[in-house]
């Protein structure tokens, strides 16, 4: 049974409409047919058990039930990660997302080889790293969809968040004297108290004193994995995972 994506507006009463790239590989490549089973996600939480009853060039699928869904347990996670080149920041926007984040956020800085793209180039990385979470989510078999960008700035990325109620988390993979997360998760204030944990990646050539100051003005606390030197991607996803297991 395969598990495809449905925005929540085509959805009415008990009948969803596929839109035409889900129709295309329920139909055309999956050769699905009106009778047969499959599950939905409308990527905001919501999981369906449906049934094709028209498949042409749309499918139309009545929704039999609801159906639980495994998701991540709050608080919810938010990774801002460094601009990578490709294919690593595909890789890690895949990964990602199956590992449950509630938002990517992609940002330059400093010391970024690749800087935030103008325009048209940059809402096109977007487009496409939404259809490589969009992607991961049907795999994973997962409700929840996670935002992709928009893309920042180092200063404006510290401004996005800078009133945020959250736990906020500045990874040094350069610094192996910082305190652990685990370390960090015993401190006084207990991060549970906080509805989003964020944790921030900088790039390979790390950050500069200035924006590590800057960050830590706005609410970030500076941290480490060890002393193991990891890739950036790798650092990010091992980030999450430690968190993830911190949560339960």
């Amino acid at each position: 049974m395969g598990l495809f994506l449905i925005s929540p507006e085509r959805i009415e009463a008990n009948r969803a409409v596929l839109d035409e790239g889900e129709s295309r590989h329920l139909l055309k490549v999956l050769r699905k047919r009106p009778g047969d089973v499959i599950e939905l996600s409308d990527g905001r939480g919501h999981y369906f058990e449906g049934r094709i009853v028209q498949g042409r060039d749309t499918a139309q699928v009545e929704i039999l039930k609801a159906v639980d869904s495994p998701t991540s347990p709050p608080p919810h996670l938010i990774l801002c990660q460094a601009l990578l080149k490709n294919p690593r920041m595909d890789w890690l926007v895949e990964k990602a997302a199956e590992l449950q984040v509630q938002a990517l956020f992609p940002f330059s800085s400093e010391r970024s080889v690749v800087k935030v793209p103008p325009g048209r180039d940059g809402d096109r990385k977007i487009a496409r790293w939404q259809k490589i979470a969009a992607a991961a989510l049907k795999q994973s078999r997962q409700s929840l969809l996670p935002q992709i960008g928009p893309m920042f700035t180092w200063s404006g990325l510290l401004h996005r968040f800078e009133k945020t109620l959250a736990w906020k988390l500045l990874l040094l993979a350069e610094r192996p004297d910082l305190p652990s997360l685990k370390t960090l998760r015993k401190s006084a204030l207990p991060p549970q108290e906080f509805p989003l944990w964020i944790v921030l990646v900088g790039p390979e050539g790390g950050l500069t004193t200035k924006e590590i100051s800057a960050a830590e003005r706005s609410g970030f606390t500076a941290c480490s994995l060890g002393p193991v030197t990891l890739r950036a991607e790798t650092a990010a996803l091992s980030a999450v995972s430690v968190l993830n297991y911190l949560k339960l």
